[in-house]
């Protein structure tokens, strides 16, 4: 039985990148791009939206 996981609505660029099975460089590069939603929640916590992460596999689906 496969396990589920749910992640938390703000992830760090690893947990992004493990929650998308992608590097922690595409995951820059999406955010650079705008792609992605991030903030900064202090000078050095920066954080990924998940639902920006589901919004972006929807728009490209094949």
């Amino acid at each position: 039985m496969r396990e589920v996981v749910i992640a938390p609505q703000w992830l760090t660029v690893k947990q992004a990148a493990e929650y998308m099975q992608v590097s922690t460089d595409t995951v820059e590069k999406l955010i650079a791009e705008k792609a992605l939603v991030a903030t900064y929640f202090s000078q050095r916590t920066r954080r990924i939206n998940r639902d920006s992460i589901e919004a972006l596999a929807k728009k490209n689906l094949v």
